[in-house]
């Protein structure tokens, strides 16, 4: 339901951040803007996150607290899209926090250019800068583009990045595409942006606005470290975004081949943190699906070549693999023979 008063809804989903937490939540309330809602949704904390978040819907109207299992962050971020009553969406994580006037200036934004999503930039918490990559100008910067121009550009000139805190989405935009984030798995990022930016009819705007500090040196974090399960996970999002290739309106493919690509580089590296062994079973999940794809072979060649060059390698290795396991199949029943002999 929505409320003439709530323009956004801000969404945080909380896991254990019980250092952090009220940092965000203090950037959250200080908003020059004061029609929006802060939705924190508890996903199964331990550490008293929880508590802090109920002191602080106990202090403050504007915020509505929820509690669910230990689901993921997926899952909490969904929760929140349903239970918010903003016209706009704004994602932030726990551990991070975001300038004073960013409501304001992205809404702003929003109804200047009466777009779908407002696309800002991040800054690096730790160092205090602008990551450079997203800051790079694009022709259209400041301009309503359909979200099809926006790919383009976004991969031509190096900008799309797949989180999805820095942009302000219009709720209505997510219901009728039925974008939503996959539940129960890491990388879920990856499928969801696919998915955002090739719904038809979509419109956004880039603009100049570096407006949220995105904590990399978290100890706990889940982006910090690599595991057997992050790997099966990320395979999951993959065959997901082969799927999605499937029914992809034209116009959109060469964006969707972009993006499967970035997805298949961000698996190799993931992978080269992986344990040997443990690895050597997600590799062949990997090239299996890779192999069995009729889009592999360019979304590898729409990488530059760094990138192009570590997605060959794991696939290299695994042909390495593959022939050495034969040669052995083939060499010990002839040694057997020959013992007998």
């Amino acid at each position: 339901m929505k409320n003439p008063d709530i323009i956004i809804s801000i969404i945080v989903p909380v896991y254990n951040v019980k250092e952090y937490i009220r940092e965000c939540l203090e950037s959250l309330i200080s908003q020059t803007f004061n029609k929006y809602e802060i939705i924190l949704v508890n996903d199964g904390s331990t550490d008293g996150s929880d508590l802090i978040c109920k002191e602080y819907e106990e202090r403050y109207e504007n915020i509505r607290y929820y509690s669910q299992s230990n689901k993921g962050q997926s899952a909490a971020r969904n929760l929140g899209v349903i239970k918010s009553k903003g016209i706009y969406i704004l994602f932030v994580d726990s551990d991070d926090y975001i300038e004073n006037d960013t409501c304001k200036i992205l809404y702003e934004a929003a109804k200047k250019y009466d777009v779908d999503i407002v696309i800002g930039d991040i800054l690096n918490e730790k160092e205090r800068i602008i990551t450079d990559t997203l800051f790079r100008a694009i022709p259209h910067e400041n301009k309503k583009i359909t979200t099809e121009q926006y790919c383009k550009e976004a991969f031509e000139y190096n900008i799309y990045d797949i989180v999805p805190w820095i942009r302000l989405v219009k709720k209505e935009y997510l219901i009728k595409n039925k974008i939503e984030f996959l539940e129960g798995c890491y990388y879920e990022d990856h499928e969801y942006s696919m998915r955002l930016f090739t719904a038809n009819n979509g419109t956004v705007v880039k603009i100049r606005f570096p407006f949220y500090f995105y904590r990399t040196d978290r100890a706990g974090s889940t982006t910090n470290y690599a595991s057997p399960q992050k790997g099966e996970d990320f395979i999951h999002v993959i065959e997901k975004m082969e799927l999605n290739m499937e029914h992809l309106n034209e116009k959109f493919l060469g964006a969707g081949l972009n993006m499967l690509g970035l997805a298949y580089y961000h698996f190799a590296c993931l992978w080269m943190r992986i344990k040997y062994k443990e690895g050597i079973r997600l590799q062949k999940s990997f090239c299996e699906i890779v192999s069995q794809s009729k889009y592999s072979s360019m979304a590898i060649e729409c990488l530059d070549n760094e990138k192009k060059k570590r997605v060959k390698s794991i696939l290299n290795k695994a042909f390495l693999l593959k022939m050495t396991w034969q040669i052995k199949t083939i060499i010990k029943p002839a040694n057997k023979k020959s013992r007998l002999n």
